[in-house]
């Protein structure tokens, strides 16, 4: 509630500067942008969109180009004074940004909000930035080659999946999760599909049960944990394909070629 409280806080004190500033007056530079998401910020560079890209996030660190950007916070805890340095035209971000980002509409920039639920939104979300950029060509030529590759990846064998996100509490990929979406349409059948909602805690009971395949975590120390409790086989992501399956940018289709190969 604190966080929440202060972020309000804030956002009031910045709307009554910008109000009763008569000198300040918000000059946007035509055409250009700021990403407040990594995954934005990941589309922009493979649509060669990153001329105009004034600002990123800390974590926009893929490419590795990105990293040189001047950043401007993280998801929750925006910069406000730094994003109006750059005069910036558009910010770019996702939905649940909005409660902190729609009061710089006051001053003339105009956020625009992505959907990042499922890799159909990621699509989208390419083809939305390639106007957005005046890139269209560009995005809608990846979005076609993402299509193609799509359309011939499939698993050979379906297999059986658990998604491990935490131990302890046991959490593992639900039904409205990313991850599921990536599991499903890779051919295979995600294990704790049987949960409405992203990331529900499991019983290790339920997940032994249902005799997995492969158990897919995010590090050895998981693995080493869960092994005690459940047989299959254990697949350890690498520190960039964890990255590309929770960044939702145009990476996550390379992840749905690594779940189909299983």
């Amino acid at each position: 509630m604190k966080f929440w409280r202060t972020l309000k806080l804030n956002k009031i004190g910045l709307i009554a500067i910008l109000l009763f500033t008569s000198a300040y007056k918000y000059m946007p530079e035509k055409g250009t942008y700021i990403s407040l998401s990594p995954a934005i910020t990941e589309i922009l560079y493979a649509i060669n969109a990153q001329d105009k890209l004034k600002a990123v996030t800390l974590f926009s660190n893929y490419p590795k180009k990105a990293k040189s950007k001047p950043k401007v916070g993280s998801y929750f805890l925006v910069n406000k004074e730094s994003i109006l340095k750059f005069n910036a035209e558009y910010i770019l971000c996702l939905n649940m940004q909005k409660q902190i980002i729609d009061d710089l509409k006051v001053v003339g920039i105009k956020p625009i909000y992505f959907k990042t639920e499922n890799l159909e939104d990621i699509k989208a979300n390419i083809l939305k930035i390639g106007k957005i950029t005046n890139h269209l060509k560009a995005s809608e030529s990846l979005v076609k080659d993402i299509e193609y590759k799509t359309n011939t990846t499939k698993a050979k064998v379906p297999k059986k999946i658990l998604f491990v996100v935490n131990t302890q509490p046991f959490i593992a990929a639900g039904n409205k999760s990313f991850v599921h979406d990536i599991i499903t349409k890779a051919g295979h059948k995600n294990i704790t599909d049987f949960y409405n909602s992203d990331f529900p805690l499991v019983s290790l009971e339920y997940a032994a049960m249902q005799k997995p395949d492969i158990i897919i975590t995010r590090g050895p120390n998981e693995a080493k944990y869960l092994k005690k409790y459940l047989k299959g086989k254990f697949i350890i992501l690498t520190k960039e394909q964890n990255d590309s399956i929770s960044r939702h940018g145009p990476r996550a289709f390379k992840m749905l070629e690594f779940f189909s190969n299983l």
